[in-house]
C-alpha cells in the first residue's frame, strides 16, 4: 500500500537525520553528557519515532521492501551532513546515493503489497529459541569484535522486523498479549545493546559495524519473509529485485564508511559518542 511505503520512506528519513543530529551533538559536547544534550536526545526521539513507523509500515508491505527502504537513511545521512555539518561527499559516495536511491525504487516496485501471511504453526516457540540462542551468543561473544557484534545486533533488529510482521493483527491488547510482540521487543533491546558494544570495540567502528548492521538486517528479513511469511515479488521482477538488493548492500557498504566520518569531523571541544546508522 502507498501509506505504508511513505511511512517505511519517512522513517528511513527520520533515522538518516537522527544520525546527524547525534553527530552534531558529539561536536558540542565530550564524554557521557553528550547522552542528555538536546540535540542528541532529540536524534533519539526521531529514531525511535522512525523505528515505530517502520513498524506499522511492516504490516502491509514486504520485509524486503521495508527493510531496503531503511537502508537508505544513510543517503539522508551523508547528504544532510554534506549540507549541514560540511562533511565532504566523494565521487564514490555520490555513485552509491545514486545507486542506493535506484535500488530502493526497483524494490518497491519488485514486491508485492499486503498483509502477511499466516505465520507458520509454531512461530512463537522458533522465535524464542531463536532469543535465547541470540542471547547465548551476545554472552560468548562479549568480548569479541567489531564484525561479530555487529551481527548480532543486526540478528537483534531482524528479529525485531521478522516479530513484526509476524504477529498477528488484532486490537493493541490482542497484539501485547502475543508471545510474538514480546519476542520482538526483546530482540530490539538485544540489536540496540549489541550495536553500542560493537561501536564500542574499537575508535574505528562506526563503518564496519554499520556495515554489517544494514547487511544482516537486508538479508535475514528478506529471506525469511519470502521464505515463510507469504511475502511475494511481482512476476517477472525476480532477477531485477536480487540484483537490486545486492547494489544495495554493496551501497550501504559505502555509504557507511562515508557516514563513519560524520563521527570524524573536528569537535568544537572533544568528541563523544554519537551512532551513525540506527
Amino acid at each position: 500500500m502507498a501509506v505504508s511505503l511513505l511511512l517505511a520512506v519517512a522513517g528511513a528519513i527520520l533515522m538518516g537525520l537522527a544520525a546527524v543530529a547525534q553527530a552534531a551533538a558529539a561536536r558540542r559536547v565530550s564524554g557521557p553528557g553528550v547522552l542528555i544534550h538536546p540535540l542528541y536526545v532529540a536524534g533519539l526521539g526521531m529514531d525511535f519515532t522512525g523505528w515505530l513507523l517502520s513498524l506499522v509500515a511492516m504490516r502491509h508491505e514486504s520485509l524486503m521492501v521495508v527493510q531496503t527502504v531503511l537502508a537508505g537513511s544513510l543517503i539522508i545521512t551523508v547528504v544532510v551532513a554534506r549540507l549541514v555539518l560540511s562533511i565532504p561527499l566523494p565521487p564514490p559516495a555520490i555513485l552509491a546515493v545514486l545507486a542506493l536511491s535506484g535500488a530502493v525504487a526497483v524494490v518497491s516496485v519488485a514486491g508485492m503489497p499486503g498483509p502477511p501471511g499466516p505465520a507458520p504453526a509454531g512461530a512463537a516457540p522458533v522465535a524464542a529459541l531463536a532469543l535465547a540462542a541470540t542471547l547465548v551468543l551476545c554472552v560468548l561473544l562479549r568480548r569479541a569484535g567489531v564484525a561479530p557484534q555487529a551481527i548480532l545486533a543486526g540478528l537483534g533488529y531482524a528479529g525485531t522486523a521478522i516479530c513484526a510482521r509476524a504477529v498477528e493483527s488484532g486490537t493493541l491488547t490482542q497484539i501485547l498479549a502475543s508471545p510474538l510482540a514480546w519476542c520482538g521487543a526483546a530482540f530490539g533491546i538485544v540489536g540496540t545493546v549489541m550495536f553500542a558494544r560493537a561501536l564500542q570495540a574499537s575508535p574505528d567502528a562506526a563503518a564496519p559495524a554499520t556495515a554489517w548492521l544494514w547487511v544482516i538486517e537486508v538479508i535475514v528479513p528478506t529471506g525469511v519473509g519470502l521464505g515463510l511469511l507469504g511475502d511475494r515479488l511481482r512476476p517477472g521482477w525476480e532477477a531485477a529485485a536480487m540484483i537490486a538488493l545486492a547494489a544495495a548492500l554493496a551501497s550501504a557498504v559505502v555509504l557507511s564508511r562515508q557516514s563513519a566520518a560524520v563521527e570524524a569531523v573536528p569537535p568544537v571541544r572533544a568528541a563523544g559518542d554519537a551512532r551513525t546508522g540506527r
